[in-house]
């Protein structure tokens, strides 16, 4: 819940940044002149993945940060990569958090849907 209640946030707030022009107009050749899903994926926070596989998706390993009974606060990176790979990807983390709704595991914030960030 909290986590679509951002989103449908951000998405709000764009608009009526973009209608009262906070936001400064873009050529539509361009990129838009707003954070949020601009040259990357909020889903991923890259315009690629490191593999040519199918679902890439499969790849993702998770670290968990600090886990209790109700929330968590966790890190998904890219696993099974080639030694050779570029150590972006090797570096890459991506923040997410987890809480418990109706007894089972819901993402609540995604790093890439952060409201400040996709918004300035």
């Amino acid at each position: 819940t909290e986590f679509i209640d951002n989103y449908d946030k951000i998405i709000k707030t764009l608009d009526r940044k973009i209608r009262t022009k906070e936001i400064e107009e873009w050529n539509v050749y361009d990129s838009p002149t707003f954070k949020f899903s601009n040259e990357v994926s909020p889903w991923s926070l890259s315009q690629d993945v490191p593999y040519d596989t199918p679902n890439p998706w499969n790849n993702v390993e998770i670290d968990i940060i600090k886990l209790d009974r109700e929330s968590g606060v966790l890190n998904w990176k890219w696993g099974k990569l080639k030694s050779d790979q570029d150590s972006a990807w090797k570096n890459f983390r991506y923040k997410f958090r987890v809480v418990k709704e109706n007894s089972k595991w819901k993402i609540n914030y995604l790093q890439g849907f952060d409201f400040k960030e996709s918004t300035r």
